[in-house]
């Protein structure tokens, strides 16, 4: 289950906002 969450989040994260979801990748570049 934690890797379809994972799997879904980063899909939403990349179209939503990145920097909510992992600040560090996004958030340094």
């Amino acid at each position: 289950m934690s890797d379809h969450r994972t799997a879904v989040r980063q899909h939403a994260s990349a179209d939503v906002a990145p920097e909510l979801f992992e600040p560090t990748r996004e958030g340094n570049a």
